[in-house]
């Protein structure tokens, strides 16, 4: 698995595989990898890095989201969208050769204040935090020295974003000749206007970060020039349209961008834009310059900006679908939810970018009637693709509302499933203590049963003692028979008796057998055994039983101790895991209805 640098695009070499530090064999400058040996991963963080590389900062951020969506603790992604969010480059310092940041997207908010850059260092090792803070305040330094040349630039009334040069070729795009025709007529009406052609013509060698941001910053009007989708899309065009996006949700009614458009179809202006615009401007008709300076003046006299259709086919759809919507919305205050239905679907399929019917669909499946309504639902908004189009192509307030309205759900569900998660901890550590008590309780059983085994093993030895000791006197008792009859028996064989002494043979054979061995030996030991202390048969009968029962019940209580014992380190395993993953499981359950928040948690494994 080969990680590519960041800065250069060369192949990096891990030095340090703990904390993911790695040197790029060409530009020789150390920056941290994604930490887990993981193909997705570095497929990801790859695959974003080549488009941030190639100056794709969204399409690179929306890769980094994936990884973040995919692997929330890697820090790298965190770390990925801050470059992107600042616009971060990696550059040859000529004096150096080392590489250094530049920055194409200044943003008012400090780095430090970045809640991505926060968890990039909350998430990364210490060699890698250390790295992360170094980089952050190189880019502070240089966002500092943006916003101080910024300042001392003169603003503009009206920017053009175009592209100028063809990929490959070299050569001028239509596209910029259209924007100089404007740019041209606008000044001659006495606009100051921005067009990087001219404007930045006499200011070679300089950075023009600081140019372009002040100009963004300060202009009422951006005029987006595009002869194909392609153009609009390029990465310098996006960029200056995207960030000027921004600037109007932050100034409501203070910047209007006007889409101007040639040889190309109105719908594949960016679907970004839709629904954020004026009219947009088809460059090809007579009049077209009349008609967009008559717009200019009427905007720049009233500084408001306003929400109309992409093309002319989108104003006659808005201007047949108004009473259908109209109608809509008085089926849904009647709670007649299926007619406002199939009303919102008939004009969906005549206008497809119609906010009014997406919100409409969204209140029906909510059962609302009220927009208002929707604030107290319990269940997060932005699941619902209804939603998601009411706010893609909604006009602006409709759009703060409902994003309001859906952060405040997803607020309120997350401190729900704080709470929820808080109880479930209580419960486990409440029961992990029950089987702590349990295994304490079966211990001391234990051990009353290992002292009892003790105590009757101490009987069953004092009777293996006392039998011994009998077994001997018995042994006694046959020495002394033998030394009483042997000798005698032995005399007749010495003389010759041969009958008599068969018969003491015979007659001590007897004798042992039906005398001595079954009366007198038994007698003897138990009397032995008596006088040594042998415990009676019942006693020794019980003591067995109580052994036998009292090792059982051990083996048993150890057993359960075992079971109880991997249930309590499975309870805090689950304690620790939600405790220190409260954030991101919390945030997972959020999105879903709250009533169903209990029971999602309960089937979650940790």
């Amino acid at each position: 698995m080969i990680y590519k640098c960041k800065m250069c695009k060369g192949d990096l070499q891990i030095i340090d595989e703990e904390n993911g530090l790695c040197e790029c064999e060409y530009c020789g400058s150390r920056q941290t990898v994604p930490l887990e040996n993981n193909e997705r991963k570095a497929e990801l963080y790859n695959s974003a890095n080549q488009y941030r590389k190639n100056n794709l900062f969204d399409r690179a951020a929306d890769v980094y989201n994936t990884m973040v969506k995919e692997f929330p603790n890697e820090a790298e992604a965190y770390w990925g969208l801050v470059l992107c969010r600042y616009g971060i480059e990696y550059v040859e310092d000529p004096r150096t050769k080392k590489m250094i940041p530049t920055c194409h997207r200044t943003i008012p908010k400090p780095i430090f204040d970045d809640s991505d850059y926060q968890l990039a260092c909350q998430k990364a090792k210490p060699i890698a935090r250390k790295q992360h803070e170094d980089e952050a305040a190189e880019i502070a330094k240089i966002q500092k020295k943006i916003f101080q040349l910024a300042q001392k630039e003169e603003p503009f009334d009206i920017f053009i974003s175009y592209k100028e040069l063809e990929e490959g070729i070299g050569q001028r795009t239509e596209d910029s000749v259209i924007a100089q025709d404007i740019y041209s007529r606008l000044t001659q009406e006495g606009y100051k206007v921005f067009f990087s052609r001219i404007t930045l013509e006499n200011r070679l060698g300089e950075d023009y970060e600081p140019i372009i941001y002040s100009a963004l910053r300060s202009s009422k009007i951006m005029l987006l020039i595009g002869t194909s989708r392609e153009h609009m899309n390029a990465p310098w065009v996006r960029n200056e349209w995207t960030r000027y996006l921004s600037m109007m949700d932050e100034e409501e009614n203070a910047k209007t961008l006007i889409p101007v458009y040639s040889g190309m179809d109105p719908y594949d202006i960016p679907q970004e834009i839709n629904g954020r615009h004026l009219q947009a401007q088809d460059a090809t008709k007579i009049g077209f310059q009349q008609d967009l300076l008559h717009g200019i003046n009427k905007i720049m006299n009233s500084h408001r900006k306003k929400v109309a259709p992409v093309s002319t086919a989108s104003e006659i759809g808005h201007a047949t679908t108004g009473g259908m919507i109209e109608r809509g919305y008085i089926c849904l205050k009647d709670k007649n939810f299926k007619e406002a239905n199939d009303v919102f679907n008939q004009v969906l399929n005549i206008d497809p970018h119609s906010a009014g019917a997406y919100l409409g669909r969204l209140m029906i499946k909510r059962g609302v009637t009220d927009i208002d309504d929707l604030e107290k639902e319990t269940f997060a908004l932005s699941d619902d693709s209804d939603y998601r189009h009411a706010v893609e192509y909604g006009e602006p307030q409709i759009k703060k509302k409902l994003k309001a309205f859906n952060q405040k759900i997803i607020h309120e569900n997350k401190e729900y499933a704080k709470y929820v998660i808080r109880n479930k901890i209580d419960a486990l550590s409440k029961t992990a203590q029950e089987e702590r008590q349990h295994i304490l309780n079966l211990q001391n059983e234990i051990n009353r049963f290992v002292d009892n085994i003790q105590s009757n093993q101490n009987i069953l030895e004092k009777s293996a003692k006392a039998s011994a000791i009998g077994k001997i006197s018995g042994y006694v008792v046959i020495a002394l028979f033998l030394l009483m009859f042997l000798p005698w028996t032995l005399g007749f064989w010495a003389d010759g008796d041969t009958v008599n002494g068969i018969f003491c043979i015979v007659f001590m054979v007897v004798l042992y057998k039906f005398v001595v061995n079954k009366f007198i030996i038994p007698v003897v030991r138990k009397i032995v055994e008596g006088c040594v202390g042998k415990p009676k048969e019942e006693i020794i009968i019980t003591a067995m039983e109580t052994i036998s029962y009292a090792g059982n019940m051990t083996n048993e209580h150890k057993q359960e101790i075992e079971e109880t014992q991997k249930n309590v380190t499975g309870m805090e395993r689950q304690i620790q895991s939600l405790e220190e993953n409260m954030e991101k499981i919390s945030d997972q359950l959020s999105v879903m209805k709250r009533s169903a928040i209990q029971e999602e948690l309960n089937r979650m494994s940790f």
